[in-house]
């Protein structure tokens, strides 16, 4: 499989988006967990509301393939409108079907979560790397937070969840948040020690952070290469579009201060070096899902975000190595 594009689609919002169509007329796809037999256009795969995991899977034509210059990734549109148990918090259910659907698809590639009460799904992709890796994720937020409700992951959380469950992440970059957030990681770290009962089996895992404004002062650039080096690992790359300013684009929550131009530039870090092999990323921060919008022409929210997409999946496409 080419490196894939899959979106993952729980409000409805890409329906509203369409960075991830070609000129193409017509594309070859198979939906994980149905039939492989080709179809004309890429495939949509319902997810079961609350059905048996041998429930078959319900195709249907949503939009054309993916926007990429040179590129013969594929898109796939995974349709999780109708679940139930998702939004901002997982429940035991909705992750086993969540799993089911991806099952077929690696983690490499790039794959959009919706907005950010869907950050989560992170941990998803993650569990699908057999090798030890570097979690590289660029929130305005510090999701490292214990869970309101023990033993449900949200996402504000997931981070503590990779950190607790997956042997093979050695190391955590939070790049972004504001210097408010970043003061939570060193309590929440504590705490994770005295939670990690019985203890990883291999060594602790390494998280670092930089705020936004170890990024605007140089900090990240002096300090970051020498990080990398020492670790000397593959990455997966995780971005919530809300460490953009909102004259970027609107998210669903609070946001940050970076342009776009100054987030391509950090982004840069691990594209263009040669030596930092990418195993996958993943993209959040979808704006609130209205569908009033439209009837009311007010989408400029929806275009803001969808070019934004479009820019980062033609950077990723032509960067992917």
């Amino acid at each position: 499989m080419q490196d894939p594009v899959v979106i993952m689609n729980f409000t409805h919002i890409y329906e509203d988006e369409t960075f991830y169509i070609s000129e193409q007329k017509s594309s070859t796809s198979r939906s994980c967990g149905a039939s492989s037999t080709p179809l004309s256009g890429p495939a949509t795969v319902r997810a079961a509301s609350g059905a048996p995991s041998d429930r078959p899977v319900s195709i249907a034509a949503f939009s054309g393939p993916v926007t990429a210059r040179a590129s013969s990734s594929k898109s796939y549109i995974l349709d999780f409108t109708t679940l139930s148990g998702t939004t901002g918090f997982c429940d035991d259910a909705a992750a086993d079907e969540i799993r089911r659907c991806i099952a077929d698809f690696p983690a490499r590639g790039i794959h959009f979560l919706d907005n950010g009460n869907f950050h989560y799904l992170t941990r998803f992709w993650c569990e699908k790397i057999t090798e030890d890796f570097v979690l590289v994720v660029y929130d305005h937020h510090v999701d490292l937070r214990k869970p309101v409700f023990p033993g449900l992951m949200s996402c504000g959380s997931w981070i503590r969840d990779v950190f607790l469950r997956n042997s093979h992440c050695r190391a955590v970059l939070i790049i972004g948040p504001e210097r408010a957030q970043a003061d939570i990681i060193e309590r929440e770290l504590q705490s994770l020690v005295a939670e990690d009962q019985p203890p990883r089996s291999s060594a602790p895992v390494r998280v670092c952070c930089f705020t936004e404004d170890d990024i605007l002062d140089g900090r990240a650039t002096r300090e970051l290469p020498h990080i990398l080096d020492a670790l000397h690992l593959p990455v997966y790359i995780s971005i919530d579009k809300d460490v953009l300013s909102r004259k970027v684009l609107r998210t669903n929550w609070d946001q940050g201060i970076m342009t776009e131009a100054e987030f391509r530039r950090e982004l840069d870090r691990f594209t263009m070096d040669p030596k930092i092999h990418i195993l996958g990323v993943d993209i959040c921060g979808e704006p609130a899902y209205n569908a009033c919008r439209r009837l009311l022409d007010d989408t400029r929210d929806f275009r803001r975000s969808d070019g934004v997409n479009r820019r980062l999946l033609e950077h990723y496409l032509s960067r992917a190595h």
